[in-house]
């Protein structure tokens, strides 16, 4: 009897989990990866761009498309020049082009020659460390003419 009653429940078991109604949810179509690079061409609504590791792409853009710089500010497809740093977030359909990010470079403050991370000049040789060279010292007197 105890049988019985485990193998109807095993069966009734089975025949739930494989139904219609508690089969796995449809996984969501994967969203598109952002692609970036260099553009290697712009001619007649498309754009080709150069990705050192994944090679070129080929990307057609349209009325929808949109375009924007990194600082926030709008673009339009005019403003993308070959050579310049762009990522394409592509569109739903196949090589369709759903935004364009330009990359704009931090402007460098001006008067700002030297890296921030740069390292002094070794001391010359002979010199204790620690103090400048080619200066007199504080302490050094002078003899009067």
């Amino acid at each position: 009897m105890k049988t019985l009653i485990r193998s109807a429940f095993v069966a009734l078991t089975l025949a739930l989990a494989t139904s219609p109604g508690f089969s796995q949810p449809a996984t969501p179509p994967a969203k598109p990866k952002p692609f970036g690079g260099k553009v290697k061409s712009v001619a007649d609504g498309t754009i080709v761009v150069a990705n050192p590791k994944l090679g070129d792409k080929t990307f057609k853009t349209d009325a929808a498309t949109i375009f924007a710089k990194s600082d926030g500010t709008t673009a339009t497809a005019a403003d993308i020049t070959v050579g310049e740093r762009v990522q394409v977030i592509p569109g739903a359909a196949e090589g369709q082009v759903k935004k364009v990010s330009i990359f704009v470079p931090k402007a460098k403050p001006e008067g700002s020659a030297a890296k921030p991370n740069a390292k002094a000049p070794a001391p010359a040789a002979g010199a204790p460390a620690g103090k400048p060279t080619g200066a007199a010292s504080p302490t050094a007197s002078v003899a009067p003419q």
